[in-house]
């Protein structure tokens, strides 16, 4: 179970509060443990935190790959999900409901990952700036913590995106690699995660 600062804080303040009360009767006093809602004591309710780290750049389209994409990881209602924003040369296309996404580590390992629902392209739709016309989605994907442990395992080396019609996807370069896996290491650490 993940426990965020704020969290902790409450429940040493929980463990802290003890009244003492008079026993009717008796002269003695009896000790008991004040309850207390421990969301409402500290202001904050983990199951509705959410967190998003910044987008980032992980393949730029040249003329040899149209695969353009950018990614962020995200905490929120419990679920660890990576996000990417994909487009592919410029044309409309379809990304089916369930479809994979496979990360493979330089060490042979591949995270695979699985979109929640099926997007149809659209101009704009997967841009980081607004002025963008391209075509494009936003995707997301559920993760695990071990995916996350995974991905913090070692550098990534090649990601693919399943479409009904082809594979797309890119070789990380050496800098992508460590900002990739730098993000990885700075969500793990944002969201308690080791």
């Amino acid at each position: 179970m993940i426990f965020s600062k704020p969290t902790v804080l409450g429940l040493a303040l929980l463990a802290s509060v003890v009244v003492a009360q008079p026993v009717f009767g008796k002269s003695a006093t009896k000790l008991s443990v004040v309850s207390l809602n421990l969301n409402e004591a500290i202001g904050v309710n983990d199951i509705n935190d959410t967190i998003f780290t910044d987008w980032q750049n992980l393949s730029r389209p040249s003329v040899k790959n149209h695969f353009c994409c950018f990614y962020r990881f995200g905490f929120s209602g419990g679920e660890y999900f990576l996000d990417l924003k994909v487009s592919v040369g410029g044309v409309k296309f379809i990304v089916a409901k369930n479809a994979m996404l496979e990360i493979e580590m330089e060490c042979g390992d591949t995270v695979k990952l699985y979109n929640t629902k099926y997007e149809k392209s659209c101009r704009g739709c997967g841009a980081i700036w607004k002025e963008s016309d391209v075509h494009g989605v936003t995707l997301r994907f559920p993760m695990t913590a071990d995916d996350l442990r995974k991905l913090a395992h070692d550098y990534p080396g090649h990601v693919r995106l399943h479409l009904p019609e082809n594979v797309v996807g890119s070789y990380f370069t050496i800098r992508r690699t460590e900002l990739f896996k730098g993000e990885v290491d700075r969500f793990m650490e944002q969201v308690g995660l080791r």
